[in-house]
């Protein structure tokens, strides 16, 4: 079995921020570089409890796995984990 999903994470410039939200990833982002961060600029996922890091799309098929979403999806979205 996976390890549950546990925050939102953005992979920008070899660095990978976290937070709750991947806004609060954006907000971090533009707060220590500088940067206008824009969707296609890093590559937006989610970490495991293992601190792994996985997609939107692997990260959907753990979270559904793991029970954390009642439904199958594409593509999770970080409002979807509590």
């Amino acid at each position: 079995m996976n390890n549950m999903i546990v925050e939102a994470a953005i992979i920008f410039e070899g660095i990978t921020y976290r937070g709750k939200r991947h806004l609060d990833c954006v907000r971090q982002i533009e707060r220590e570089t500088g940067a206008f961060y824009r969707t296609n600029d890093g590559r937006e996922g989610f970490l495991d409890q293992s601190g792994v890091f996985h997609d939107r799309y692997e990260a959907a098929k753990i979270a559904y796995q793991c029970g954390q979403i009642k439904n199958p999806t594409d593509r999770l979205i970080s409002s979807q984990i509590q």
